[in-house]
């Protein structure tokens, strides 16, 4: 006597329903219970369900690596304005330091590094949206030139 069952065939319809339910093909399905393609398409039918469609599946899977290389795309952007921004900041700290460094008066040293200071703590604001883009950043001006000029 063998130690292999034999499946009947609801449990042959049932694994074929199971397959089918985690969007595999009717080609995937029977290769995974161990049946023949037409078997297994017959059994869907008889039981009443449909297996995904083998070019549907194709194109869901390109879909799904589109969106995936679109993130990944996302991530190593967002790596790159990090790093930038990053060097940016490096940059205005060294050019803050040699300006520094020229100046000899106490008091003028002083208003360079507050003036520094609150030009960063200002842009901080604006990328935390707390603020309105700066005018020397590009912004627009909060009071037309024009209303001052009239008021003159």
């Amino acid at each position: 006597m063998s130690d292999v069952k034999e499946r009947t065939s609801k449990e042959i319809t049932e694994e074929l329903r199971k397959a089918q339910k985690t969007g595999l093909t009717a080609a995937q399905a029977a290769a995974v219970v161990g049946v023949t393609l037409t078997y297994a398409r017959r059994k869907a039918k008889k039981a009443g369900f449909v297996f995904v469609d083998a070019s549907s599946a194709y194109w869901n899977a390109i879909r799904d690596t589109v969106e995936a290389n679109k993130l990944v795309a996302k991530q190593k952007a967002a790596a790159t304005r990090e790093k930038k921004a990053r060097k940016a900041c490096l940059n205005r700290v060294e050019d803050v330091k040699r300006q520094l460094a020229e100046i000899s008066s106490p008091h003028e040293r002083y208003e360079v590094a507050y003036g520094a200071a609150l030009l960063a703590f200002e842009r901080r604001q604006v990328k935390e949206n707390n603020r309105p883009k700066l005018v020397c950043d590009g912004g627009e001006e909060r009071w037309p030139r024009r209303a001052i000029e009239r008021s003159s």
